[in-house]
Protein backbone atom coordinates (compact mmCIF):
# COMPACT_ATOMS: atom_id res chain seq x y z
CA UNK A 1 0.00 0.00 0.00
CA UNK A 2 1.50 3.28 -1.12
CA UNK A 3 1.97 6.36 1.33
CA UNK A 4 -0.97 8.44 -0.55
CA UNK A 5 -3.16 5.25 0.05
CA UNK A 6 -2.70 5.28 3.77
CA UNK A 7 -2.93 9.07 4.55
CA UNK A 8 -6.35 9.43 6.08
CA UNK A 9 -8.96 11.65 4.51
CA UNK A 10 -9.02 15.34 5.35
CA UNK A 11 -12.27 16.03 7.04
CA UNK A 12 -14.54 18.89 4.87
CA UNK A 13 -16.91 19.69 7.25
CA UNK A 14 -14.93 22.05 9.19
CA UNK A 15 -14.43 24.22 5.72
CA UNK A 16 -17.74 24.10 4.62
CA UNK A 17 -18.60 25.28 8.01
CA UNK A 18 -16.17 28.00 7.53
CA UNK A 19 -17.33 28.90 3.70
CA UNK A 20 -21.23 29.38 5.21
CA UNK A 21 -20.40 31.59 7.77
CA UNK A 22 -17.99 33.50 5.42
CA UNK A 23 -20.88 33.35 3.11
CA UNK A 24 -23.61 34.83 5.29
CA UNK A 25 -21.09 37.38 6.57
CA UNK A 26 -20.64 38.81 3.57
CA UNK A 27 -24.12 38.76 2.76
CA UNK A 28 -25.18 40.31 5.65
CA UNK A 29 -22.46 43.05 5.39
CA UNK A 30 -23.90 43.77 2.08
CA UNK A 31 -27.30 44.23 3.06
CA UNK A 32 -26.54 46.45 5.98
CA UNK A 33 -24.33 48.52 3.71
CA UNK A 34 -27.11 49.07 1.02
CA UNK A 35 -29.66 49.52 3.94
CA UNK A 36 -28.08 52.05 5.73
CA UNK A 37 -26.19 53.29 3.03
CA UNK A 38 -28.28 54.27 0.45
CA UNK A 39 -30.56 56.81 3.04
CA UNK A 40 -26.96 58.17 4.02
CA UNK A 41 -25.99 58.97 0.05
CA UNK A 42 -29.33 60.46 -0.43
CA UNK A 43 -29.57 62.23 3.08
CA UNK A 44 -26.25 63.24 3.59
CA UNK A 45 -23.80 62.82 1.02
CA UNK A 46 -24.94 63.18 -2.79
CA UNK A 47 -24.16 66.71 -3.34
CA UNK A 48 -25.70 68.44 -0.38
CA UNK A 49 -22.77 70.33 0.57
CA UNK A 50 -24.04 70.82 4.01
CA UNK A 51 -21.99 72.10 6.60
CA UNK A 52 -19.06 70.29 8.20
CA UNK A 53 -20.37 69.90 11.30
CA UNK A 54 -23.78 68.67 10.08
CA UNK A 55 -22.43 66.29 7.43
CA UNK A 56 -20.12 64.70 10.54
CA UNK A 57 -23.10 64.21 12.72
CA UNK A 58 -25.40 62.24 10.34
CA UNK A 59 -22.19 60.64 9.14
CA UNK A 60 -21.76 59.74 12.73
CA UNK A 61 -25.27 58.76 13.55
CA UNK A 62 -25.64 56.20 10.55
CA UNK A 63 -22.35 54.37 11.68
CA UNK A 64 -23.34 54.27 15.30
CA UNK A 65 -26.81 52.65 13.88
CA UNK A 66 -25.23 50.71 11.43
CA UNK A 67 -23.47 48.38 14.43
CA UNK A 68 -25.80 48.93 16.27
CA UNK A 69 -28.11 46.96 14.53
CA UNK A 70 -27.18 43.07 14.59
CA UNK A 71 -25.94 43.77 18.19
CA UNK A 72 -29.46 45.11 18.96
CA UNK A 73 -31.52 42.02 17.24
CA UNK A 74 -29.11 39.15 18.35
CA UNK A 75 -29.34 40.95 22.45
CA UNK A 76 -33.21 41.15 22.05
CA UNK A 77 -34.45 38.11 20.01
CA UNK A 78 -31.49 36.23 20.52
CA UNK A 79 -31.35 36.60 24.48
CA UNK A 80 -35.01 37.79 24.80
CA UNK A 81 -34.05 41.01 25.81
CA UNK A 82 -36.84 43.08 25.57
CA UNK A 83 -35.62 46.45 25.75
CA UNK A 84 -32.83 45.09 23.43
CA UNK A 85 -35.71 44.16 21.14
CA UNK A 86 -37.88 46.87 21.04
CA UNK A 87 -35.26 49.17 20.13
CA UNK A 88 -33.54 47.20 17.33
CA UNK A 89 -36.90 46.59 16.01
CA UNK A 90 -37.80 50.12 15.57
CA UNK A 91 -34.20 50.87 14.42
CA UNK A 92 -35.19 48.79 11.65
CA UNK A 93 -38.24 49.62 10.78
CA UNK A 94 -37.41 53.22 10.87
CA UNK A 95 -33.91 52.75 8.00
CA UNK A 96 -36.41 50.62 6.08
CA UNK A 97 -38.60 52.98 5.34
CA UNK A 98 -36.07 55.77 4.75
CA UNK A 99 -34.51 53.23 2.45
CA UNK A 100 -37.30 52.84 0.38
CA UNK A 101 -37.81 56.15 -0.15
CA UNK A 102 -34.01 57.19 -0.55
CA UNK A 103 -34.38 55.18 -3.45
CA UNK A 104 -37.49 57.09 -4.19
CA UNK A 105 -35.41 60.48 -3.88
CA UNK A 106 -32.76 59.41 -6.03
CA UNK A 107 -35.22 59.51 -8.68
CA UNK A 108 -36.42 62.48 -7.73
CA UNK A 109 -33.03 64.03 -7.94
CA UNK A 110 -32.73 62.92 -11.42
CA UNK A 111 -35.46 64.46 -12.30
CA UNK A 112 -34.55 67.86 -10.95
CA UNK A 113 -31.14 67.49 -12.84
CA UNK A 114 -32.97 66.85 -16.59
CA UNK A 115 -35.20 70.30 -15.54
CA UNK A 116 -32.11 72.00 -14.91
CA UNK A 117 -31.65 72.24 -11.40
CA UNK A 118 -28.00 72.48 -9.65
CA UNK A 119 -26.25 70.94 -6.66
CA UNK A 120 -26.76 71.75 -4.20
CA UNK A 121 -30.40 72.98 -4.39
CA UNK A 122 -31.44 69.34 -6.46
CA UNK A 123 -29.79 66.95 -3.91
CA UNK A 124 -31.15 69.33 -0.62
CA UNK A 125 -34.41 69.34 -2.20
CA UNK A 126 -34.12 65.34 -2.59
CA UNK A 127 -32.91 64.67 0.97
CA UNK A 128 -35.82 67.07 2.40
CA UNK A 129 -38.56 65.36 0.46
CA UNK A 130 -37.62 61.59 1.69
CA UNK A 131 -37.03 63.02 4.97
CA UNK A 132 -40.45 64.57 5.58
CA UNK A 133 -42.36 61.55 3.83
CA UNK A 134 -40.65 59.18 6.48
CA UNK A 135 -41.09 61.19 9.36
CA UNK A 136 -44.95 61.37 8.24
CA UNK A 137 -44.96 57.81 7.67
CA UNK A 138 -43.49 56.58 10.56
CA UNK A 139 -45.76 58.84 13.02
CA UNK A 140 -48.67 57.05 10.75
CA UNK A 141 -47.52 54.04 11.20
CA UNK A 142 -47.07 54.17 15.08
CA UNK A 143 -50.73 55.37 15.08
CA UNK A 144 -51.97 52.51 12.98
CA UNK A 145 -49.86 49.82 15.21
CA UNK A 146 -51.28 51.13 18.25
CA UNK A 147 -54.84 51.78 17.49
CA UNK A 148 -57.63 49.16 18.11
CA UNK A 149 -58.53 46.95 15.16
CA UNK A 150 -60.83 47.81 12.75
CA UNK A 151 -64.28 45.62 12.68
CA UNK A 152 -64.97 44.16 9.51
CA UNK A 153 -68.81 42.38 9.76
CA UNK A 154 -69.50 39.50 7.39
CA UNK A 155 -72.63 37.94 6.61
CA UNK A 156 -72.55 34.74 5.59
CA UNK A 157 -75.33 32.59 3.92
CA UNK A 158 -74.99 29.18 4.18
CA UNK A 159 -77.43 26.54 2.56
CA UNK A 160 -78.70 23.95 4.76
CA UNK A 161 -77.81 25.70 7.99
CA UNK A 162 -79.28 23.86 10.71
CA UNK A 163 -82.23 26.24 12.38
CA UNK A 164 -80.48 26.60 15.64
CA UNK A 165 -77.08 27.80 14.30
CA UNK A 166 -79.51 30.56 12.08
CA UNK A 167 -77.59 34.10 12.74
CA UNK A 168 -74.69 32.34 14.75
CA UNK A 169 -72.26 35.30 15.16
CA UNK A 170 -68.39 34.02 15.37
CA UNK A 171 -65.32 37.00 16.31
CA UNK A 172 -62.14 36.05 14.64
CA UNK A 173 -59.57 37.58 16.97
CA UNK A 174 -55.93 36.79 15.75
CA UNK A 175 -52.15 37.40 15.38
CA UNK A 176 -52.12 39.51 18.36
CA UNK A 177 -48.43 38.88 18.83
CA UNK A 178 -47.81 40.19 22.48
CA UNK A 179 -44.04 41.23 22.49
CA UNK A 180 -41.21 43.31 23.81
CA UNK A 181 -43.73 46.28 23.74
CA UNK A 182 -45.98 46.19 26.63
CA UNK A 183 -49.56 46.65 24.99
CA UNK A 184 -51.28 45.36 28.37
CA UNK A 185 -53.50 48.13 27.96
CA UNK A 186 -54.29 47.92 24.23
CA UNK A 187 -54.81 44.15 24.77
CA UNK A 188 -58.25 45.32 27.22
CA UNK A 189 -59.33 47.81 24.81
CA UNK A 190 -59.31 44.50 22.04
CA UNK A 191 -61.30 42.57 24.68
CA UNK A 192 -64.21 45.46 25.22
CA UNK A 193 -64.51 45.64 21.63
CA UNK A 194 -64.77 41.63 21.45
CA UNK A 195 -67.32 41.57 24.11
CA UNK A 196 -69.33 44.38 22.69
CA UNK A 197 -69.83 42.46 19.47
CA UNK A 198 -71.94 40.15 21.75
CA UNK A 199 -70.55 36.74 20.15
CA UNK A 200 -71.64 33.08 20.06
CA UNK A 201 -68.23 31.83 19.55
CA UNK A 202 -64.71 33.52 19.81
CA UNK A 203 -61.84 31.98 18.09
CA UNK A 204 -57.96 33.13 18.78
CA UNK A 205 -56.52 31.61 15.86
CA UNK A 206 -52.90 31.93 16.66
CA UNK A 207 -49.58 33.92 17.04
CA UNK A 208 -50.53 35.34 20.29
CA UNK A 209 -47.40 36.56 21.64
CA UNK A 210 -43.73 36.65 20.64
CA UNK A 211 -42.45 35.39 23.46
CA UNK A 212 -42.93 33.02 26.69
CA UNK A 213 -46.33 32.72 28.91
CA UNK A 214 -43.92 34.39 31.74
CA UNK A 215 -42.85 37.30 29.77
CA UNK A 216 -46.55 38.15 28.05
CA UNK A 217 -48.66 37.04 30.84
CA UNK A 218 -49.66 40.51 31.68
CA UNK A 219 -50.67 41.37 28.00
CA UNK A 220 -52.63 38.48 28.02
CA UNK A 221 -54.23 38.69 31.15
CA UNK A 222 -57.64 40.39 29.81
CA UNK A 223 -58.30 37.45 27.36
CA UNK A 224 -59.72 35.71 30.20
CA UNK A 225 -62.43 38.12 30.14
CA UNK A 226 -63.81 37.42 26.66
CA UNK A 227 -67.31 36.33 26.78
CA UNK A 228 -69.04 34.00 24.35
CA UNK A 229 -72.43 32.26 24.65
CA UNK A 230 -71.19 28.48 23.04
CA UNK A 231 -67.34 28.87 23.14
CA UNK A 232 -63.96 30.27 23.35
CA UNK A 233 -61.76 28.18 21.00
CA UNK A 234 -57.38 28.68 20.92
CA UNK A 235 -55.33 27.59 18.13
CA UNK A 236 -51.53 28.08 18.51
CA UNK A 237 -49.77 30.04 15.52
CA UNK A 238 -45.91 29.71 14.42
CA UNK A 239 -44.91 31.65 16.45
CA UNK A 240 -46.20 30.03 19.88
CA UNK A 241 -43.33 27.35 18.87
CA UNK A 242 -40.63 29.76 18.62
CA UNK A 243 -41.18 30.12 22.77
CA UNK A 244 -43.32 27.44 24.48
CA UNK A 245 -46.12 26.71 22.51
CA UNK A 246 -47.40 24.01 24.92
CA UNK A 247 -46.92 26.77 27.73
CA UNK A 248 -49.39 28.85 25.60
CA UNK A 249 -52.10 26.12 25.40
CA UNK A 250 -51.88 25.73 29.49
CA UNK A 251 -52.12 29.30 29.91
CA UNK A 252 -55.57 29.59 27.50
CA UNK A 253 -56.99 27.02 29.17
CA UNK A 254 -55.83 28.53 32.67
CA UNK A 255 -57.54 31.77 30.82
CA UNK A 256 -60.66 30.11 29.65
CA UNK A 257 -60.39 29.57 26.60
CA UNK A 258 -60.65 25.67 25.44
CA UNK A 259 -57.48 25.17 23.45
CA UNK A 260 -57.67 22.84 20.17
CA UNK A 261 -54.66 20.59 19.64
CA UNK A 262 -55.58 17.90 17.06
CA UNK A 263 -59.02 17.40 18.84
CA UNK A 264 -62.44 18.29 18.43
CA UNK A 265 -65.27 19.88 20.82
CA UNK A 266 -68.58 20.11 20.53
CA UNK A 267 -70.78 22.85 21.82
CA UNK A 268 -74.65 23.05 21.75
CA UNK A 269 -76.55 25.48 19.65
CA UNK A 270 -79.50 27.38 19.95
CA UNK A 271 -81.93 24.97 19.59
CA UNK A 272 -82.75 21.57 20.09
CA UNK A 273 -81.16 18.90 18.30
CA UNK A 274 -77.95 21.17 17.22
CA UNK A 275 -74.17 21.26 17.84
CA UNK A 276 -71.81 23.26 16.79
CA UNK A 277 -68.39 21.39 16.16
CA UNK A 278 -65.23 22.70 16.85
CA UNK A 279 -62.21 20.79 15.62
CA UNK A 280 -58.36 20.73 14.50
CA UNK A 281 -56.91 19.12 11.81
CA UNK A 282 -53.60 17.34 12.13
CA UNK A 283 -50.37 20.18 11.08
CA UNK A 284 -46.72 19.48 11.30
CA UNK A 285 -45.17 22.48 13.44
CA UNK A 286 -42.28 24.27 12.63
CA UNK A 287 -38.60 22.27 12.28
CA UNK A 288 -36.64 22.52 14.56
CA UNK A 289 -39.33 23.40 17.52
CA UNK A 290 -38.24 22.00 21.21
CA UNK A 291 -39.53 18.21 21.45
CA UNK A 292 -40.82 17.75 17.80
CA UNK A 293 -39.00 17.30 14.38
CA UNK A 294 -38.74 15.15 11.41
CA UNK A 295 -39.06 12.10 12.66
CA UNK A 296 -41.89 12.67 15.05
CA UNK A 297 -44.82 10.05 13.81
CA UNK A 298 -47.95 12.62 12.38
CA UNK A 299 -50.56 13.20 14.48
CA UNK A 300 -54.02 10.63 14.02
CA UNK A 301 -56.84 12.49 12.45
CA UNK A 302 -58.98 14.64 14.77
CA UNK A 303 -62.07 13.06 15.74
CA UNK A 304 -65.31 13.72 13.92
CA UNK A 305 -68.05 14.25 16.38
CA UNK A 306 -71.75 13.14 14.71
CA UNK A 307 -73.67 15.94 14.96
CA UNK A 308 -77.10 16.79 13.36
CA UNK A 309 -76.70 20.13 12.24
CA UNK A 310 -73.83 21.56 11.31
CA UNK A 311 -70.33 21.78 11.90
CA UNK A 312 -67.29 24.51 11.88
CA UNK A 313 -63.82 23.21 12.56
CA UNK A 314 -61.18 25.38 13.48
CA UNK A 315 -58.39 24.17 11.45
CA UNK A 316 -54.71 24.20 10.73
CA UNK A 317 -52.56 22.75 8.05
CA UNK A 318 -49.18 24.08 6.41
CA UNK A 319 -45.89 22.86 5.43
CA UNK A 320 -43.13 23.42 7.14
CA UNK A 321 -45.24 26.44 9.28
CA UNK A 322 -48.84 25.90 10.11
CA UNK A 323 -51.35 28.39 9.07
CA UNK A 324 -54.76 29.11 10.95
CA UNK A 325 -58.41 28.98 9.27
CA UNK A 326 -62.02 29.41 11.02
CA UNK A 327 -64.02 27.20 8.68
CA UNK A 328 -68.15 26.17 8.72
CA UNK A 329 -69.05 23.29 6.84
CA UNK A 330 -72.85 21.94 6.17
CA UNK A 331 -74.28 18.55 8.07
CA UNK A 332 -72.74 15.87 8.11
CA UNK A 333 -73.58 13.95 4.44
CA UNK A 334 -75.26 16.90 2.55
CA UNK A 335 -73.11 18.10 -0.43
CA UNK A 336 -70.43 21.15 0.52
CA UNK A 337 -68.19 23.36 -1.42
CA UNK A 338 -64.89 21.70 -1.70
CA UNK A 339 -62.68 19.07 -1.00
CA UNK A 340 -62.46 19.79 2.68
CA UNK A 341 -66.20 19.93 2.76
CA UNK A 342 -66.14 23.14 4.04
CA UNK A 343 -68.58 25.79 3.25
CA UNK A 344 -66.30 28.96 4.03
CA UNK A 345 -62.97 29.77 5.55
CA UNK A 346 -61.56 32.27 7.22
CA UNK A 347 -57.71 32.69 8.06
CA UNK A 348 -56.35 34.60 10.22
CA UNK A 349 -52.81 34.36 8.89
CA UNK A 350 -53.40 35.10 5.11
CA UNK A 351 -56.09 37.50 5.73
CA UNK A 352 -58.51 35.21 3.08
CA UNK A 353 -61.89 34.45 3.26
CA UNK A 354 -63.69 32.04 0.96
CA UNK A 355 -67.30 30.65 0.44
CA UNK A 356 -69.42 28.14 -1.52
Amino acid sequence: MSASEAAPAVPVAPARRFLRSLLFGLTLTGVLALLFGVPWWTLVGAGTHWPTPVFAAGTALFILALAALPVLMYVGHGRQRDWAARTGDTLLGVVWVLFAWAALGNVLRAGLAVGGVADPARSRIAATAVAAVSVVLLAWGYVEAMRLPRVRRLDVPIGRLGAGLDGVRIVLLTDTHYGPIDRAGWSARVVAAVNDLDADIVCHTGDIADGSVTQRRGQTAPLGGVRARLARAYVTGNHEYFGEAQGWLDHMRDLGWEPLHNGTSCSNGTAPGSCWPVSTTPRPVPRGAPGTGPTMPRPSPAPTPSCRSCSSPISRSRSPVPWRTVSTCNSPGTPTAGRSGRSTSWSGWTSRRCGG
